[in-house]
Order: structure tokens, then sequence, then C-alpha cells
């Protein structure tokens, strides 16, 4: 029986914990990958709980790309503007898996959008493994932020759900284990 939160989840427990490759293996004929997670990264709470780091900023620009098999990685820089949890500097290389593959075609975890230079968003991500950049979460990782009011209001809402994170193991009553 499945868990009735995991049919909303996207990519980022199993994407950083098990690694790009695990994305790959849900990948479609299409140039998007769907993934089912351990907890619903929509939930800010839930977001929060398994983020390594949360914080407020511009993507400055695009500053490369990496693949790990058909997966391709783009990372970004971003200026940090506000700190909400984690260690971050006043700067921060953004990767998100999403980009172009060697034969051209675009990838994308459920169609997540490329993150846009000169665009304000909220980053929910986990340091990668290589330790160089943060790997937002699919999806629900980067809020687009357009105006004041919704800086402040996103930074309210993390605010309280850092304060209140939502484990899964809070969810699941147990520790999900790596092939749930």
């Amino acid at each position: 029986m499945r868990h009735p939160l995991r049919s909303t989840i996207t990519g980022l427990v199993v994407a950083l914990v098990l690694g790009p490759a695990a994305v790959g293996c849900a990948q479609q004929e299409s140039p998007t990958a769907e993934v089912d997670q351990v907890t619903d990264v929509a939930n800010p709470r839930a977001l929060a709980a398994i983020a390594d780091s949360v914080f407020i900023g511009v993507v400055e620009e695009k500053v490369g790309t990496e693949s790990l098999g058909q997966v391709p990685e783009t990372q970004y820089r971003v200026k940090v503007s506000q700190r909400l949890k984690g260690p971050t500097g006043d700067e921060v290389i953004v990767n998100q898996l999403a980009g172009e593959r060697p034969d051209g075609s675009r990838f994308s975890v459920e169609g997540d959008e490329p993150l846009q230079p000169g665009q304000e968003y909220l980053f929910a991500a986990r340091t990668h493994p290589n330790g160089k950049w943060q790997t937002v979460a699919d999806v629900h990782g980067t809020r687009e932020i357009g105006s004041a009011a919704e800086r402040s209001e996103l930074a309210t809402t993390f605010r309280e759900a850092i304060a209140n994170p939502l484990r899964p193991e809070d969810v699941w009553k147990r520790k999900p284990t790596p092939s749930e």
C-alpha cells in the first residue's frame, strides 16, 4: 500500500541521498523524469526538515553544467540576501538537476524550469557530496519571488517551518528506508 503523501512528492530525497542516478532510473522517453519521494516536499515543514540550507537570493549567472550519466546538472551563482537555515555565505553556487544532455536535448525533473539570471528565489537545498554547491529540491526547492510582500511571506512561512519541521520519520512513524 502506498503512503498517501508519496503521490505528491517530487525529487529531493532520492535525488540527493541516493544520488542523481536515481532520477535517471525513473526517466521516461520524454525529457523529464518523475520521482517518488519519502516526504512531501511541497509542504514547507517537510522541505525544511530535509534541507541543509534555506535562503533567499538573486541568480546572478549560470556558471557551469555537469552530467552524471544521462542526468545533467546546472550550476548558478546566487547572491544571498537572506539566510534562514544552514551555512551559506554571501554567494552560493546552486545546483539544479536539470539542463542540457550531451545530445542537446533538455532534461528536467517533473518539468522544473531552469533558474533565470536576475530573478530572486527562495532556495531550499542540500549540500552536494562534492561540497562545492547546494543542490536545490526539484520543483519545490526554488520558489520564484515577484515582490517584497511575497519575499516577506515566504521568509515567514519558512522560518515557521524551520522552527517546526515535519521529518519523514514523523510522517511515517519510523525512519524510511532508501528502497521506499
